[in-house]
């Protein structure tokens, strides 16, 4: 093997590991964020919902979302460095479903 076919070896696996873990941080923040949605859900059907903690649960919601498109864009952009054009645009999807997910769930409150 030359060295050329090692060290793009090397690059294609270190690009592999990225990816991975740019999907785990993604399984992550979507579980956090989903989390503190159910929370807000369970707040606002309460008779008598406390509104400081409504408050301060969409402000833990906004920042969750932030990280979580941000991890999104992260590995979005990991994938068009690979080549990976098709799960590119399927990521670039989510983030899109995802913003609209919480601006509707959190719209009422």
């Amino acid at each position: 093997m030359s060295d050329t076919e090692t060290t793009e070896n090397e690059a294609q696996e270190t690009v592999v590991i990225v990816i991975s873990d740019f999907k785990k941080q993604k399984r992550n923040a979507k579980s956090l964020l989903t989390r503190l949605l159910t929370q807000l859900s369970c707040l606002l059907s309460e008779e008598n919902p406390n509104r400081e903690n409504i408050c301060d649960l969409l402000v833990k919601i906004d920042e969750q979302k932030d990280i979580c498109l941000e991890v999104l864009d992260k590995l979005e952009e990991a994938y068009q460095k690979s080549g990976d054009k098709q799960n590119a645009l399927r990521i670039g999807d989510e983030s899109d479903k995802i913003a609209e997910q919480v601006d509707v769930e959190t719209h009422a409150s």
